[in-house]
């Protein structure tokens, strides 16, 4: 039982580190319950602007949603799975079955990202099994996300959204365990 206590609170500390890591990158953190997550995300569709919204796949599959055959190539907002995140630098790891899927997130303006606050691990050494893990299981495009995208090699001025989303949301979910492929 003591054990399960200090994981616990390992686990909080690590959360914590997490979205101030993100924070600090530029991310938007959101917390919130598995029975919200569906609320969250439809707030997220009320609120897009015009180019509309998308889906990963993966994530539509995981919610139990069906895939949508006609999607939008260059969608506004673009929301995917999160695998996990890394507190030391408020990162996250998407994987993707489909090439699609990574490439509407990085043609998007807005990158959200559900993530289960669960998996939420100290540093980055400690994803190197969970990336042999995905690659193994067919998920061939896995990229590490922090923050927005952002330049400065353009007359040397700050430029977000240059190279991939302007701007990045990053919804914890705490008690949500999708499957694993």
């Amino acid at each position: 039982m003591r054990s399960s206590v200090a994981r616990g609170t390992a686990q909080t500390s690590h959360v914590r580190e997490f979205k101030l890591a993100a924070e600090a990158a530029g991310a938007r953190v959101r917390s919130a319950t598995s029975d919200e997550v569906d609320d969250l995300l439809v707030s997220y569709e009320a609120g897009s602007l015009e180019g509309g919204i998308g889906y990963s796949s993966d994530l539509l599959r995981v919610l139990g949603r069906q895939i949508p055959t006609d999607r939008t190539i260059r969608p506004f907002t673009w929301i995917s799975r999160g695998r996990l995140g890394i507190a030391s630098t408020g990162t996250v790891l998407v994987a993707e079955r489909l090439a699609e899927d990574r490439i509407c997130a990085l043609l998007s303006t807005q990158h959200v990202l559900v993530v289960p606050s669960d998996r939420i691990v100290a540093t980055l050494d400690q994803t190197a099994g969970s990336v042999r893990a995905l690659l193994s299981a067919g998920l061939g495009y896995v990229t590490f996300t922090t923050g927005p995208s952002r330049t400065s090699d353009i007359e040397k001025v700050l430029t977000l959204g240059a190279h991939g989303p302007a701007q990045l949301d990053i919804i914890l979910v705490e008690g949500w365990e999708p499957h694993d492929d």
